[in-house]
């Protein structure tokens, strides 16, 4: 199913924001090898889904994108949720502010390396992805999680 065929969905109520979440949790959980996310965010997922849902029951549709479950890049501030950019110098970072808002299912914190990664200089996350399709371990920059994440 389409983005547009899921906005189209949801809106006719053949599916709720809730079931296409868990889909994608389902789709993240059966393939942890290709590592294309480093924190996934299911309860939180979960919450905003269900939210989701009763708004657009009560015919607060907020846009397109309203009840679709996406991924943030993890160089985006959380607040609450470790946003680490791919970097060992932020493993631990937890963010007390929000970089970006959306009315729509954050499903999880995306696993982008960082510009230190792309130099090769020690001192990064081990998050080697592997490319659904080829199976084999791809160069990493800064869409190589969403590319496996959407070939999965």
């Amino acid at each position: 199913m389409t983005i547009v065929e899921a906005a189209a969905a949801l809106r006719a109520r053949r599916v709720s924001s809730l079931e296409l979440t868990e889909q994608c949790l389902h789709q993240v959980a059966a393939r942890p090898e290709l590592n294309a996310f480093i924190t996934v965010t299911a309860d939180l997922a979960r919450s905003q889904a269900s939210a989701a849902d009763q708004e657009l029951a009560a015919g607060q549709d907020r846009g397109p994108l309203h009840g679709i479950p996406i991924a943030l890049k993890d160089v985006f501030c959380t607040r609450g949720i470790r946003t680490t950019c791919g970097s060992l110098l932020f493993a631990d970072h937890v963010p007390d502010h929000e970089r970006n808002q959306a009315a729509t299912a954050d499903l999880a914190s995306g696993g982008e390396p960082d510009l230190e990664q792309r130099l090769r200089v020690p001192g990064v996350l081990d998050h080697r992805l592997l490319d659904r399709l080829s199976q084999i371990l791809v160069l990493q920059g800064s869409s190589s999680s969403a590319k496996s994440a959407v070939a999965s």
